[in-house]
């Protein structure tokens, strides 16, 4: 447990300026997200209306999205290309030890974005509008879609042609944009998306052990 433990702080460490970014969108949407309920009337119109506003919030989840990919990449790149670990030879971590820290990592990522989210959603639980709606459909959609890309995201750092990596990574993104538009924030998406989730996780975790390092 100690090793893992280290081994997630070298890993935040080593890729801080995602975690930083994580928190400053998540800041960022959610002042928006407050500041749009504060204009909604009870039956959830708004007493204003501007779409620069609306696309920029959209626009987060996004760029979210491409985050949680980015930093799974380079996460498991940086071991690919390295070879060996420095913490294979100090601390005798096993394989298993490297990923799960990974994995851990990418769910201090997470929820160092969705936090700040939280805490508005909370300031706005008075109002009529906010109901099961935003809370669960939302919210689950953000989370199943977030570990999705982070375990895509693993994949491409298996990849070492930056073309096939810009190519598979932009697909999967279009394949996100599909099923969200087709499904919706149902629960066939939330399925489908867990179940790409744990099918790329169990490929990660047979490739990791069969890589150099």
């Amino acid at each position: 447990m100690r090793n893992i433990l280290i081994l997630v702080k070298r890993e935040i460490e080593d890729h801080v300026v995602h975690y930083v970014l994580s928190i400053l969108i998540g800041c960022v949407a959610a002042v928006m997200v407050y500041v749009l309920f504060r204009t909604l009337d009870a039956s959830g119109k708004p007493t204003f209306f501007d779409w620069t506003f609306l696309w920029i919030l959209g626009q987060l989840p996004c760029f979210m999205v491409i985050d949680a990919m980015a930093l799974a990449r380079v996460q498991m790149a940086e071991d690919r290309r390295a070879r060996v670990s420095a913490f294979i030879c100090t601390l005798a971590p096993t394989r298993a030890h490297l990923l799960i820290a990974k994995w851990i990592s990418g769910l201090v990522w997470m929820g160092l974005g969705l936090c700040p989210l939280v805490i508005a959603l909370a300031f706005t639980g008075g109002h009529p509008f906010m109901s099961v709606l935003l809370v669960k459909s939302v919210m689950t959609g953000v989370i199943v879609t977030l570990m999705c890309a982070y375990a895509m995201g693993q994949q491409l750092g298996l990849v070492e042609r930056k073309g096939l990596i810009l190519l598979v990574g932009g697909l999967f993104l279009c394949l996100l944009a599909s099923l969200l538009v087709i499904k919706g924030l149902s629960l066939s998406y939330f399925t489908l998306l867990s179940v790409l989730a744990v099918a790329l996780c169990v490929r990660s975790w047979w490739a990791f052990h069969h890589m150099a390092l």
